[in-house]
C-alpha cells in the first residue's frame, strides 16, 4: 500500500501530444482512473503531476479535481486530499524522473516511493469502470503531411496510421522510404510500415530512411564498440546528464563505455556496483543525445546488461531493495529540457499535432 498516487499528464518526447490529447478529451475518466487506483492503494493523498506548458491547457482537468477528490472521500473510510502540482518540461518524464521532480521541486518525499500512473492508464481504468472501451490514442509526428493523435484501434497497421495523416512528406521517400521510430525519436525503436499498434505504442516518429537517426539505431554493436574504444575520451557527459544517475542510481554510462570498449563482449567478472547501475538504466537513450562524439554509450550499457542477463548473474543492492530515488546535487541546473532534445535530435523545425482526438 502507498499513502500517496500520482498521475502524470506529460508526453516525455519531443512532438507528441497523446497524453494532453486525453487530459483534455476525457477529464472524468482520467479523475475516476486516478481515484480508482488511489483507492486500490488505500491512499491518503493524490498528485496530478502536469508537464509545466500544458498547465494552462489542463485547466478544466485541475480544477475538478478537488471536488472528485471530496466526492471520492465522502464515499470511503479514508480521507483524500487531492492536489495538481508542476513538473518541468524536461526528458525523460518516466515514473522515476517524475518522482524525483516532486521531490526536489515541490518537496513531496512521500513521492520517491509512490506509484506513477500515466493518463492512458488512468483514462482506461476510468472508463472501465462504467464499462466502455477506452480509446487508445497515437501521436503520428515527423515527416507526414499533418501530424495528429490518432483513436487507433489495437493492430492498427503503422502504414494505416501515416496515410490517415496525408502520407510521408516528400523528405521521408527518398531512397530508402520512410521509416518509422515506435514511440518516439529519442527513446523509440526502428519499427517497418507494416508493424501494428498495441498497448505499448503512444505515438510514431515518421523519418526520411537515410535520416541520421534512423542510421544511428541501425549501427551494429561491434561498430559501436569500436567508435567507443577510439573516440570516447572518458568526458562523463553522458554521465552527468544520465537522468537515473541523476536521481540517485549506480549507472554511470562513462565507466561502462569504457569498459566495454576494451572486450568484444561483457566481461565475467564485472563490479557489483557497475553491474547493478547497467540493470538500473531506463532506456531513455539520453546519453546519446548528449554524447559530444556521436557515440552511443547506451548501447553499450544495453549489451551489458544482456550479457549479464543471459550469464544468470543476478546483482542486488546492499540494502536488498531497489535504489532509493534521491536526486544528486545540481540536478535542476542538468535537466534536459524537451524543446533542447527536439534541436539536438534535429526534429524541433517539425510540427506537433494539435491535442485533439482524431477518427481513423
Amino acid at each position: 500500500m502507498s499513502a500517496l498516487v500520482i498521475g502524470r499528464v506529460a508526453d516525455g518526447e519531443p512532438l507528441f501530444r497523446s497524453e494532453l490529447a486525453l487530459a483534455r478529451a476525457e477529464p472524468e475518466a482520467l479523475l475516476r482512473g486516478l481515484l480508482a487506483v488511489a483507492e486500490v492503494h488505500r491512499a491518503s493523498e493524490v498528485v496530478l503531476a502536469v508537464r509545466q506548458d500544458y498547465w494552462s491547457k489542463t485547466r478544466a482537468l485541475r480544477e475538478a479535481l478537488p471536488a472528485a477528490a471530496r466526492a471520492a472521500s465522502a464515499a470511503s473510510v479514508r480521507p483524500l486530499t487531492a492536489r495538481a502540482l508542476r513538473l518541468h518540461d524536461s526528458y525523460p518524464l518516466n515514473a522515476t524522473s517524475v518522482a524525483a521532480d516532486l521531490v526536489e521541486q515541490h518537496g513531496v518525499q512521500a513521492a520517491a516511493t509512490a506509484p506513477v500512473y500515466g493518463a492512458a492508464d488512468l483514462v482506461a481504468r476510468g472508463r472501465a469502470q462504467q464499462s466502455d472501451r477506452p480509446p487508445r490514442l497515437v501521436s503520428v509526428v515527423g515527416y507526414v503531411a499533418r501530424p495528429a493523435v490518432i483513436e487507433a484501434p489495437l493492430g492498427t497497421p503503422i502504414a494505416q496510421l501515416v496515410a490517415r495523416c496525408g502520407g510521408a512528406l516528400p523528405a521521408g521517400t527518398r531512397g530508402l522510404g520512410w521509416v518509422p521510430l515506435v514511440n518516439g525519436a529519442a527513446s523509440g525503436w526502428l519499427g517497418a510500415q507494416d508493424d501494428v499498434t498495441d498497448e505499448a505504442v503512444s505515438g510514431v516518429f515518421v523519418l526520411p530512411g537515410r535520416h541520421p537517426l534512423v542510421a544511428r539505431r541501425a549501427t551494429p554493436l561491434a561498430d559501436i564498440v569500436r567508435r567507443a574504444a577510439s573516440a570516447c575520451i572518458g568526458c562523463r557527459i553522458c554521465t552527468d546528464v544520465c537522468p537515473a544517475y541523476e536521481n540517485g542510481a549506480p549507472l554511470e554510462p562513462h565507466r561502462i563505455s569504457a569498459l566495454m570498449a576494451k572486450a568484444a563482449a561483457p566481461p565475467a567478472a564485472v563490479d557489483d556496483a557497475l553491474a547493478l547501475g547497467a540493470l538500473c538504466c531506463g532506456g531513455c537513450n539520453l546519453c546519446d543525445v548528449a554524447c559530444p562524439a556521436d557515440l552511443l554509450p547506451s548501447r553499450l550499457v544495453a549489451a551489458l546488461a544482456r550479457g549479464l542477463g543471459e550469464r544468470g548473474v543476478q546483482v542486488e543492492a546492499a540494502s536488498g531493495k531497489p535504489f532509493a530515488i534521491a536526486p544528486r546535487a545540481g540536478r535542476a541546473a542538468r535537466r534536459y529540457g524537451i524543446d533542447r532534445l527536439g534541436a539536438r535530435l534535429g526534429v524541433s523545425a517539425l510540427s506537433p499535432p494539435e491535442p485533439i482526438p482524431q477518427p481513423l
